[in-house]
Formats: structure tokens, sequence, C-alpha cells
């Protein structure tokens, strides 16, 4: 192409063989693609779909909280408690309801906003989040702190006299709910029973049904976490009893703050000031008062 032909560009352009013109419209193309491919991996969420806040809020923590239940309640008192620890001053945003894909219950520990939500909610309106359960799946541009709620999967029945699965009658029905902790381990243990004697596992879609079916005794035991259990009863536990053991380890619900990775600072923070309220009692008072961690039985 001669530049300095007095022809202009674009006529020297369209004279071009129409297959060398397809050739750089393809190179343009591919290096637009290129540069939005770069964009895309570098960022969670377009920068379109949001407006990040000033992060300068002087000696305050923003808290973002969940809308409902004994949770929300608890980690709207640790939040400020949290605040206190560290000196500074607090201020909390509680998501509406709305904003959940799926309508948040008191029953559940999963906080219930996709990543890319979480994403926008912590740029526009927080630099901390409750309720993250501690796990390997949280995206990587979280710091998930220490947990502050350490809740068991526990085996529940209405009859004290069921100490372990292996009391219940043969046919009696176990509740869990699908894939949650705990259901892998006792489809595995009625594996090893004969057919006669293993009770029927019953799955059901979420902690409100499954506990709704214990109360309503549609089951002969149940395994939930604790929370659910309490959230249901409001803390009134008598006439339920646990399981001494179960025959299959179950990992723990673990409920932690979370803060974006670039603030590991915060993060580092946060952590201290839950190892204190950890050491000195008062998480485990206020779990206890929140009716989420089981009391004991005497």
């Amino acid at each position: 192409m001669d530049l300095n032909s007095p022809q202009p560009f674009w006529s020297q352009l369209v004279h071009r063989p129409w297959r060398q013109c397809l050739r750089l419209l393809a190179m343009l193309l591919a290096c637009m693609a290129l540069v939005e491919g770069t964009r895309a991996q570098s960022e969670p969420v377009s920068r379109d779909l949001y407006q990040e806040r000033l992060r300068n809020e002087g000696n305050t923590i923003a808290f973002c909280l969940r809308p409902i239940g004994p949770l929300a309640a608890f980690e709207t008192e640790l939040a400020h408690t949290l605040g206190q620890v560290l000196l500074t001053q607090v201020r909390t945003y509680v998501i509406g309801p709305q904003n959940f894909p799926v309508s948040p219950t008191e029953f559940e520990y999963i906080f219930g906003l996709t990543d890319d939500q979480i994403f926008i909610m912590m740029a526009e309106h927080c630099d901390v989040l409750m309720g993250m359960h501690l796990s390997t799946a949280a995206p990587e541009w979280l710091r998930l702190s220490r947990p502050y709620i350490v809740a068991r999967i526990l085996a529940v029945t209405h009859d004290p006299a069921v100490k372990t699965l292996a009391d219940l009658a043969p046919g009696a029905r176990v509740g869990v709910q699908a894939l949650a902790a705990g259901d892998a381990g006792l489809t595995s243990y009625l594996r090893t029973l004969p057919e006669d004697q293993a009770p029927q596992r019953v799955i059901f879609r979420d902690n409100r049904a499954l506990y709704a079916a214990l109360a309503d005794r549609q089951v002969d035991a149940t395994l939930m976490w604790e929370g659910a259990l309490l959230a249901g009863t409001q803390g009134d536990v008598a006439g339920y009893y646990t399981m001494e053991s179960l025959p299959f380890p179950v990992d723990t619900v673990q409920i932690s703050a979370a803060v974006r990775a670039p603030d590991s600072f915060l993060g580092a923070l946060i952590d201290d000031a839950l190892g204190v309220l950890e050491a000195d009692g008062t998480l485990a008072e206020m779990a206890v008062r929140h009716h989420i961690l089981w009391p004991e039985q005497p």
C-alpha cells in the first residue's frame, strides 16, 4: 500500500483484492478479542456493571450482613463487637432479600449470593462480608478469616434411647439434606448393612423441609447442622435428643468473614480480633444466646 499515493487510504483499500481485505478485517477482530479476553480475565465482573465506592472512610469499617435469621442477628452484634475490639467505627449494610437468587431462610448457613454478586456487593458497599462458608470453593479474590462459628452436624431423634444409628429399627427413616455434610458418609454407611437391617435414607431439598419432617415425625432421625434445629425450635430443644456418636466422620460447618484479597492488612486485623473474642469466650456465649449452637444437655 502506497501511503504517498494521491489516492486516499480507504480508496486504496477498496481496490485491493478482497481476500486481503478479509484477512485484514480478521486480524483487527482477533486483536479486539484478545484485548477483551485479557480484560475479562483480570476482572471477575465487568466494571460496567457496578460503581466502585471510595475505600477511604476514615476510622470506619463497613460490614455487609445477611438479612434474616439467628445468624443475621449474631453477625450484626459481632460486627459491632469487632469494632469495639479494633477501636474503630462500624457501618453496616444489610443485603435485601430480593437480591438473593433463592429467598434466604433462617435455616441455612450458606450465604446465598453468587460470586459475581459478592464481588459487586463488596465493591459498592463493604470492606468485610460476614457469613462466608469456610471452604476451598471460595473465590481466590477473597481472603477468608478464621471461623467465628464452628457448628456440628448432629444426628437428632425424639427417642432418648437411640444413642447411635445402630439403635434405629430396621427400615427407620433417616432424613438428610441432599449433598450436605454427612450425606455421603450416611450413604456409605448404609451400604455396609444388610438390606433388611438398614435404615432408609430420605433426602430433602433444604434444612427447612428437613426440620419440618423431624418435627412432624415423618422421619425417625435426621442429620442436620445444629443451627437449623435451633432455628426451628427457637432454642427450645425439649423433646429432641442428639445421638452420642456417628459411625463415620462428618466435617463441621465453619462460618467466617471475608475481605477482598488485596485488603490483607484488614483481614489480619479481623483475624486478631476474632482470636481475642474466642479466647475470652465471647463467641461461644453469643452463639448459644442467639440459638446457633446446641447447648449442653444435662
